[in-house]
């Protein structure tokens, strides 16, 4: 019992011996740290470059959380009267109507493939169109208009406006698209989200390396924003912390499918401009088996 009793005695002592060395450590550090602070104070505005970059930060900081604002004056110094920002312009392209599937509209269609030929001249569309149909679509590419935006601030001479940058530009991208969105694209092809389309699916483009042209509007009224014939704009620009974003995507031209090679059960064939109607009836077709019961198309007439 003696023996144990002095093992306990020994253990409470290294207990009470390590708390107390805890409890020093932990007044120690908060000892420091005040004194850090202290210090800190004491060498404020001492005009170090510690002291220079922390002071030009907070400024900046004050200028993006101030109240931006101009008046009318300042801004017909500052803005063109004849250039606004309006976004993308939408390309005037022509837009076709699903074809009518009436018995006789098919019976049209039938007599087209029936004389259609294949690349290699040997086999016939009409041969293909059957219940087991299978209609691969090639990859095409499409002309898209891009508009890449960064926001940012003009700390003007005199007072400050919030703007930002844009630039335009046009890119051939290449998609697949589902036979069903084929139908869309060679009737409605502007009804397609091609930010979506672009996000999601298109193949990956460094943007930022060709986000060039740029020009800048105000954010109040979307008028550019005027340069003296000396001045460079990164004298007024000051960027916020934040990369550019995709403003806007838009179709640029019309969808060209000529010379594109569409395989039909294996076949290889092409389509003039002409044949764009049969075409989208072909691509239907492929959609649904029932749009060739429902016909009933002979293949012998």
């Amino acid at each position: 019992m003696e023996t144990i009793s002095k093992i306990f005695n020994i253990i409470s002592s290294l207990g009470l011996s390590f708390i107390l060395f805890f409890l020093a450590v932990f007044l120690f550090a908060i000892v420091l740290m005040i004194f850090g602070l202290i210090r800190n104070k004491l060498h404020e505005g001492t005009g170090s470059a510690l002291d220079l970059a922390n002071k030009a930060q907070k400024d900046h900081a004050n200028k993006w959380n101030s109240d931006f604002s101009v008046s009318k004056e300042q801004l017909e110094l500052i803005s063109s009267k004849d250039f606004f920002y309006k976004g993308l312009e939408t390309q005037k392209i022509k837009i076709y109507n699903k074809p009518s599937i009436s018995p006789e509209n098919f019976q049209i269609f039938c007599n087209w493939a029936k004389d259609k030929k294949s690349i290699n001249k040997k086999s016939h569309l009409l041969d293909y169109i059957n219940e087991t149909l299978k209609l691969v679509t090639p990859e095409i590419t499409i002309p898209l208009d891009f508009a890449l935006r960064t926001n940012g601030a003009f700390f003007c001479k005199g007072f400050n406006a919030i703007g930002f940058e844009i630039s335009i530009f046009t890119l051939e991208v290449d998609f697949e698209f589902t036979n069903e969105e084929w139908v869309d694209l060679l009737t409605q092809p502007n009804v397609f989200d091609w930010e979506d389309k672009y996000s999601n699916e298109g193949p990956y483009i460094d943007l930022e390396s060709i986000y060039e042209n740029k020009r800048y509007y105000l954010e109040e009224n979307f008028a550019e924003f005027l340069l003296d014939d000396d001045s460079d704009i990164m004298d007024y620009w000051d960027y916020d912390e934040s990369d550019y974003e995709i403003d806007e995507i838009k179709l640029n031209s019309e969808i060209t499918f000529e010379n594109l090679v569409f395989k039909v059960s294996e076949e290889k064939f092409t389509f003039l401009s002409d044949e764009r109607e049969y075409l989208i009836m072909l691509l239907m077709a492929s959609n649904s088996p029932d749009f060739l019961n429902a016909k009933n198309p002979s293949t012998d007439s």
